[in-house]
C-alpha cells in the first residue's frame, strides 16, 4: 500500500511540474517563479525520502 502511495505521489509531482511549466503568468510560465520551484524541489526531496 505504501508503494502505491509513493508511486500515486510521483505522479502528483510529474502533474504539478507539467502544469507549472505550461500555465503563463506574469508574462511567463510559472515555473519560473522562485518559490514555485522550491515547492516542487521540497515535494520531490520528500517522495525521494520516502523511497530510501
Amino acid at each position: 500500500m505504501a508503494q502505491q502511495a509513493a508511486a500515486y505521489a510521483r505522479l502528483c509531482y510529474e502533474d504539478a511540474l507539467a502544469w507549472a511549466r505550461q500555465r503563463e503568468v506574469f508574462g511567463g510560465p510559472l515555473i519560473r517563479n522562485q518559490s514555485i520551484r522550491h515547492k516542487l524541489a521540497d515535494m520531490l526531496r520528500q517522495i525521494n525520502a520516502t523511497q530510501a
